[in-house]
């Protein structure tokens, strides 16, 4: 799972191609860190910090850090893809 491809990155670890493609079908990590999500999501640090204020983006916090669980964002894109989108 520490191939170096073109891969992407939850925190420290790098994914090959095959635990990317795992990832899109809704299995993450425990807890992921904001920069994955904002970099799964593409979207913008703040508005993914907005989604886990408002509730939507399930997370929790460790000291400073904070993590957003990795079947709550499961569970979010699933309701994207279900309800066509998010409306601020």
């Amino acid at each position: 799972m520490s191939e170096r491809r073109r891969n992407g990155v939850v925190g420290e670890t790098v994914l090959t191609e095959d635990a990317m493609a795992m990832n899109h079908v809704g299995s993450y990590p425990a807890f992921v860190r904001v920069r994955f999500v904002c970099t799964e999501l593409s979207l913008g640090r703040t508005t993914v910090y907005e989604l886990i204020q408002s509730g939507r983006l399930p997370s929790v916090r460790v000291g400073k850090a904070v993590r957003v669980t990795g079947d709550g964002l499961a569970r979010f894109i699933e309701s994207l893809r279900e309800d066509g989108g998010v409306q601020r």
